[in-house]
């Protein structure tokens, strides 16, 4: 008992989890540990038991209960991880797993000579030690830095940290690392003492995914970073980052620098929630698939309608929200003047039916009302042809709207497609041929 505590990291039969609870359980008899699972199936409750709780779950359900006398799986430093994974594991299996040498893969040569890369260690340049049992790094820098000489990407994910300075101890001594991916750690400090940060200077790439921390825990660990420009921090319950959200994105120490950030898998519900974000110089990609985003503005914001503004943006990702209005791409057009490429597939705009692409109204609909802001829709390059298609399309669409209405009721149907007055102008100049069918048909 004396070797477990509450925060210890540990795993069971390959299954991580976090101890959160160590003593007695009414109506039992003996100790427990009481774990949260990171996979949150496993568990059996949420740190309760008859009425009692004995402890909280970051993740509702992810709790349960196991003897202290549970044999666990041996923790490894970083070196002893690495070995097992690209020197012990391969000389039992005989099979080697993909691995990079600079441009090389592993698999394109005989088994003879991958095995001896294998042993050369400092020839790595990208290491994958996920669900390694990681837990420290005990060895020397020097021995570190002389094994791992070429290592540039390590991807760290669901390891037994639990402390951000563990990992700041290994980046130090990687000379050539600029990619770092920790998603699934479970930290429980997230100080890191003065003598570490420099470590971290080298880092341009961090993935900081899925590790059930609040905004402000997530905060702390990426100001660390002094020159990253890739961030991801998906997965969890972020739901607004706006100025009076504190801390600010924007005080980051990184926010002058950050080209692309990764926002998916969290609660956002409209792109104003993320206001902050506009303060962000060098913004260039923004990746917010699988959030709750249903319009532009929520409806709290109603009239700061055209104020929002990400100047900088030129390729923006919301498929896989909520997205079901039309509307939402006049409003978006209007928040990202230099918006290049969208990805907006599999929304509620395009139906229910199953659609890997869109369908060719939806497609259409899409260009059309985008006009010639965006020239990538859902990885597909618009050509010049299609969106001459894409706008006649949807010329006809308002026009069939507009059929039948009384001239009372124009212009209330007109204000939800605030690119009719330019579409005309440019049918009537480019292709007043195929432009004029369709005002006869309105007439």
């Amino acid at each position: 008992m004396a070797s477990q505590y509450v925060g210890q990291r540990l795993s069971f039969e390959s299954q991580l989890c976090t101890v959160r609870y160590i003593g007695e359980v009414k109506g039992t008899k003996g100790e427990w540990l009481g774990v949260e699972w990171d996979d949150p199936s496993r568990g059996k409750h949420s740190g309760e038991h008859n009425g009692t709780r004995y402890f909280e779950c970051k993740a509702p359900g992810a709790g349960s209960f196991v003897r202290p006398n549970r044999p666990s799986d041996p923790p490894n430093s970083f070196l002893a991880g690495l070995r097992e994974k690209y020197i012990t594991n391969v000389e039992k299996s005989g099979v080697p797993k993909p691995i990079e040498f600079g441009k090389k893969i592993a698999q394109e040569v005989g088994f003879d000579k991958v095995a001896k890369k294998f042993a050369e260690l400092d020839t790595l340049t990208n290491v994958l030690l996920d669900y390694m049992r990681i837990k420290t790094c005990d060895e020397d820098s020097e021995e570190i830095a002389a094994t791992c000489a070429n290592l540039q990407k390590l991807d760290l994910t669901c390891n037994l940290f639990e402390e951000v300075e563990e990992v700041v101890k290994l980046c130090i001594s990687l000379p050539k690392l600029v990619s770092l991916s920790i998603n699934g750690n479970r930290f429980m400090k997230y100080q890191i003492r003065d003598q570490y940060r420099h470590g971290l200077d080298r880092i341009k790439t961090l993935k900081a995914d899925d590790l059930r921390s609040s905004w402000t825990e997530l905060f702390e660990l990426v100001n660390n970073f002094t020159n990253v420009t890739d961030l991801s921090i998906a997965v969890g319950d972020i739901e607004t980052l706006t100025p009076d959200i504190t801390p600010r994105v924007s005080d980051l120490r990184i926010a002058s620098r950050l080209e692309s950030i990764c926002l998916e898998e969290h609660a956002i519900g409209s792109l104003s929630g993320l206001a902050d974000l506009q303060n962000l110089p060098s913004l260039r990609k923004l990746l917010l698939s699988y959030n709750k985003i249903n319009a532009v503005y929520s409806p709290a914001e109603s009239k700061a309608v055209g104020k929002l503004c990400f100047p900088s943006v030129t390729y923006l990702d919301i498929s896989h929200n909520e997205v079901g209005d039309w509307t939402f791409l006049d409003d978006m057009r209007i928040a990202f003047p230099n918006l290049e490429a969208l990805r907006i597939s599999h929304n509620p705009l395009y139906g229910t039916s199953d659609a890997r692409t869109l369908t060719e109204q939806s497609y259409q609909i899409t260009v059309g009302r985008l006009g010639r802001l965006v020239t990538s829709l859902n990885y597909s390059v618009i050509t010049p042809a299609e969106r001459a298609d894409a706008e006649l399309f949807y010329i006809s669409t308002i026009v069939k709207e507009l059929s039948g209405k009384p001239a009372e009721q124009e212009a209330e149907i007109l204000s939800h497609h605030t690119k009719w007055q330019e579409l005309q102008t440019s049918m009537l100049s480019s292709s007043p041929e195929s432009y004029y069918p369709y005002m006869e048909n309105r007439l």
